[in-house]
């Protein structure tokens, strides 16, 4: 292929049948073939003048150096008249097999404008290819030369219109993309049909302009309010995001403060605990007596009792300490600014709350003592009544030892048993010099030898506790009388061993 002076020179080699060219030039039918004489010396030349006709090579590179100037619907309107041409080839039983930008040629009418450095309005007389491969090659109809000219055109298509940013013609591309690279020429149908869509959609033919179509401008406006649906959506995300962050770091300030100021209260409030802990309930305030030997037996007294007490009190403290947390965690919680831990705080606690407690307690160990003395005048009575038609004498029960009993059928009946399985009851003495707690006496009192369920009587409550001294004073005087009993037959063997 050469230029030589106002004409495009191209030369192709004959290498086909006579019926082959005469089919091909049929078809074409360009009037820029020189001589037929040109068969017989083994080649074909096109003499193409630069002012009727121009390669659709030479036009994209005038377009891009911006030598020439074209509408965006121009340039879909030369697609659309290269797309019928093909599909015309193809009806024609005919392929190209070596489509590019140099070998298409546009001719425009004679009364049409040409390609200028301007835009104007242009009208295409016809559409020329050139080099078609089975001149010069013997093509085999098995091959798939039209998925060729398929493949081919897509590229040139998409080479072409690449010069002309826009979306509407990005997504032309897009489509036709989408057409498959088959062996069938309804193929070439499809993309005109794409095509002519887009120019019906787009294209003013007339003006040969893109136009904003209805249905583009509502496109674009859902578009748009889309946009500002999903700007209006990031705008409150990002305004709840800043209250919530403003919120937090508030809470974090506040949280700090209140920490802050709970640490200096910590020194205070767990002086005060200790102090709570340390209180005991005032046990028969009034009992001691003018004389040396009462107040001697009132001592003994309180010491034999002094382990109830200390159990009573492992009851009581915890709602001690229960009225402290409520107390002072009512007043943390309500505000984070907190002025300090008063005396008078303490005091308040103390009187409002705390002594309540004891006076419950008080009444609670008042109805206990009670019973502890029935439990000491019943052993006395039953002592006189058994052994009175004997002339002997059996030592009394010792009074600790049955605070020992009292205390352990104490615990072991303020704690109301629902036996699903065998539970076995062991009761077991202890010895006056043995030293034990509250919870080594609950471990002794109760061996559970399966599964049971229990409840834990409320001994704050007046019915509660009553119910229970009465079950511990049915169960003491019991042990009480078996005990006398026990002696008493023990005592009448020994003197029957005498005798005999």
């Amino acid at each position: 292929m050469k230029g030589w002076q106002n004409f495009k020179i191209i030369c192709q080699k004959v290498n086909c049948e006579e019926k082959e060219l005469l089919k091909i030039d049929e078809f074409e039918n360009n009037p820029y073939i020189i001589g037929n004489k040109q068969y017989e010396d083994g080649f074909i030349q096109y003499q193409i003048p630069y002012q009727e006709c121009v390669s659709l090579n030479d036009l994209y590179d005038a377009i891009k150096s911006q030598y020439v100037v074209i509408f965006k619907a121009q340039a879909i309107l030369i697609i659309q008249a290269i797309l019928q041409h093909l599909f015309k080839m193809a009806e024609k039983k005919l392929c190209h097999c070596q489509l590019n930008l140099y070998n298409i040629f546009i001719k425009l009418k004679n009364e049409s404008n040409q390609f200028t450095t301007y835009q104007s309005i242009i009208e295409i007389d016809k559409i020329y290819f050139v080099q078609y491969l089975s001149i010069s090659k013997t093509l085999n109809e098995e091959d798939e030369n039209i998925c060729m000219d398929v493949k081919a055109i897509k590229k040139i298509i998409k080479q072409f219109l690449e010069l002309y940013q826009d979306e509407r013609i990005q997504k032309l591309l897009e489509n036709l993309k989408k057409v498959s690279n088959i062996n069938n020429k309804k193929q070439f149908k499809d993309m005109i049909e794409i095509v002519n869509q887009f120019i019906k959609d787009f294209v003013d033919i007339s003006k040969q302009t893109i136009t904003k179509k209805k249905n583009e401008d509502k496109e674009k406006n859902e578009d748009k309010q889309q946009k500002e649906k999903k700007e209006d959506a990031e705008k409150k995300k990002k305004k709840e995001d800043k209250v919530k962050k403003e919120k937090i770091d508030e809470e974090i300030e506040d949280y700090n403060k209140y920490q802050k100021q709970r640490y200096f209260c910590e020194k205070e409030l767990l002086i005060q605990l200790d102090e709570i802990l340390k209180l005991n309930i005032q046990f028969e305030e009034n009992i001691v007596q003018p004389t040396e030997q009462e107040i001697q037996q009132q001592k003994n007294y309180k010491e034999q009792t002094l382990k109830i007490q200390q159990y009573f009190l492992s009851y009581f403290q915890p709602l001690f300490v229960k009225q402290f947390q409520q107390y002072y965690g009512d007043k943390l919680q309500n505000s984070y600014l907190i002025t300090g831990i008063t005396k008078n705080q303490y005091y308040e606690l103390l009187k409002k709350y705390i002594e309540k407690e004891r006076q419950r307690a008080n009444r609670a160990f008042e109805s206990i003592d009670k019973t502890i003395k029935e439990c000491l005048t019943q052993s006395k009575l039953i002592k006189e009544k058994l052994l009175q038609d004997f002339k002997f004498q059996i030592d009394d029960i010792p009074q600790d030892q049955i605070f020992e009993i009292f205390l352990k059928f104490f615990i072991k009946n303020s704690l109301e048993l629902h036996l699903q399985k065998q539970i076995t009851n062991k009761v077991q003495d202890q010895s006056k010099q043995e030293s034990f707690t509250a919870n080594s006496l609950s471990q002794d009192v109760i061996e559970i030898q399966d599964e049971e369920q229990f409840k834990v009587y409320d001994l704050s409550k007046e019915g509660s506790y009553k119910e229970v001294n009465q079950k511990v004073q049915d169960d003491v005087i019991k042990f009480i009388i078996d005990h006398y009993e026990l002696e008493q037959s023990l005592r009448c063997l020994q003197l029957n061993e005498e005798l005999l």
